[in-house]
């Protein structure tokens, strides 16, 4: 399983490219099982990159979007009509890590919004917001991260 974190590296030609951080690490990050503070059970290195943030980013279409999994930051589009997109699975997400979606372009304001809902039969919700978010103003933004209760989207 790949956590997601990437790390830029030079390769034998001399051109940098991204590699995924547990290939990157292999040999040089133990794989030996240790328990952190607090931790009810042990895990090695690897399992705990895999749990951590990641970094990445997508353009949305100019329509309706299951966002994917593994989504970091969402830039909202020219939208011809309103649209809904809604987030990925909860659970399947990492703490800690933030889902922003954003209006980088100000093109929001003229007439169609985006409804941010949870995922369709998932049991997910975004705390304070049982019908969702709706962005409709020009550079308009919202921030998630997953709450420690189970099956909640939380702003930050």
């Amino acid at each position: 399983m790949s956590s997601g974190v990437m790390f830029a590296v030079t390769g034998g030609d001399g051109r940098p490219y991204d590699m995924p951080a547990e290939t990157a690490l292999a040999g040089a990050v133990p794989v030996v099982a240790f328990a952190q503070t607090g931790a009810t059970e042990q895990k090695t290195m690897p399992d705990h990159l895999a749990a951590k943030a990641s970094l990445g980013g997508l353009i949305g279409p100019d329509a309706d979007l299951l966002i994917p999994q593994g989504s970091v930051h969402v830039v909202i589009p020219t939208l011809t009509a309103s649209r809904s997109w809604s987030l990925p699975d909860v659970d399947g997400y990492p703490y800690g890590q933030d889902l922003v979606i954003v209006d980088d372009g100000r093109t929001l304001g003229a007439g169609p919004t985006l409804a941010v809902i949870p995922l369709a039969g998932s049991g997910d919700a975004i705390a304070g917001y049982p019908s969702g978010i709706t962005l409709a103003d020009a550079g308009a933004s919202v921030r998630l991260r997953r709450g420690l209760l189970s099956n909640v989207w939380v702003l930050v």
